[in-house]
């Protein structure tokens, strides 16, 4: 259980006025949907040089290597939901991206969901 409720009997009874006496309490169940509450993660990826080359790190949990102006991403798990509306619930992309949005605030357009559904079906593809 997540959270518990009191909820107190009146002072007074709603039909004659008279005084309330408590005769026990019964326990009611409600299941609810969580708020929506985005998480936002900055990686600070640190770069440097090597043979001439640019070297920079990686975290397992980044979805892209991407920086300067594809450095903004989105994670896995907005990933999964975008995948399951669109492929699995038959949303387009436009409705798909509407439900990002107004369930979680979270910004993206048409072609960018179709880019990272794509991208996330190379990744299914067999090896």
């Amino acid at each position: 259980m997540d959270e518990v409720v009191e909820v107190p009997l009146p002072s007074r009874c709603p039909d004659c006025g008279g005084g309330v006496e408590e005769t026990g309490v019964v326990s009611q169940y409600q299941t609810e949907i969580p708020e929506p509450r985005v998480e936002r993660i900055e990686f600070r990826i640190h770069q440097g040089r090597r043979c001439r080359r640019p070297v920079q790190g990686r975290h397992p949990r980044q979805s892209s290597a991407a920086v300067g102006s594809a450095a903004s991403q989105l994670g896995p798990r907005a990933v999964a939901l975008a995948t399951q509306l669109n492929k699995g619930l038959g949303l387009p992309y436009g409705k798909t991206a509407a439900v990002l949005e107004q369930g979680w605030g979270l910004k993206v357009s048409r072609g960018g969901l179709c880019q990272a559904l794509q991208r996330a079906g190379r990744k299914a593809e067999p090896t």
